[in-house]
């Protein structure tokens, strides 16, 4: 049942910097986003 992107074993390891520049990404554009809508208050 565990097949595909999300099966634990598998995924995890070699996963962890893809994961880790998507959480950069994630956070950068939520900055972006917390920027602008403090220049509309």
């Amino acid at each position: 049942m565990a097949r595909g992107p999300h099966s634990h074993w598998h995924a995890q390891k070699p996963a962890h910097h893809q994961i880790y520049r998507i959480n950069i990404r994630m956070d950068l554009q939520a900055r972006q986003y917390d920027y602008r809508a403090l220049r509309r208050l």
